[in-house]
């Protein structure tokens, strides 16, 4: 999320989506979402632009510390989407019901049940 914070990054999404994403020079991640939720176009166009950043993010991250740390761990919800799994050596899934990730993200980012099932429909799924 802090990649959303970057100015190379404000700036491409100021040019793919306008301003109406944004609220006092930041990227309003609540109206980004909404927007890129309910227009698979556009969902294409963020990931495209926020996939390669994540990328060059984790290359720097396993850079800093692989020489120095016998394990680097990261967190990342798209992992598989984005690719990045193929430069892994373990994989470890941590996961919950779908009733506390929905009440979880109502709390942390103020999102209705709605707004958080549209997003989780654009995720590959969990088998259980």
């Amino acid at each position: 999320k802090k990649l959303l914070d970057k100015e190379d990054v404000k700036a491409k999404i100021l040019l793919l989506f306008g301003e109406n994403v944004f609220r006092c020079d930041r990227i309003d991640k609540q109206k980004l979402a909404r927007h890129v939720f309910s227009n698979e176009e556009a969902l294409k166009k963020l990931n495209r632009l926020i996939h390669p950043v994540v990328a060059e993010e984790f290359g720097k991250w396993t850079d800093r510390f692989s020489g120095t740390h016998p394990y680097v761990v990261i967190e990342a919800a798209l992992l598989i989407e984005s690719l990045q799994y193929f430069k892994l050596d373990r994989i470890v899934l941590v996961s919950c019901p779908l009733e506390t990730r929905i009440s979880r993200a109502m709390k942390r980012d103020s999102a209705t049940r709605d707004s958080f099932l549209k997003s989780r429909n654009n995720h590959l799924h969990t088998i259980q």
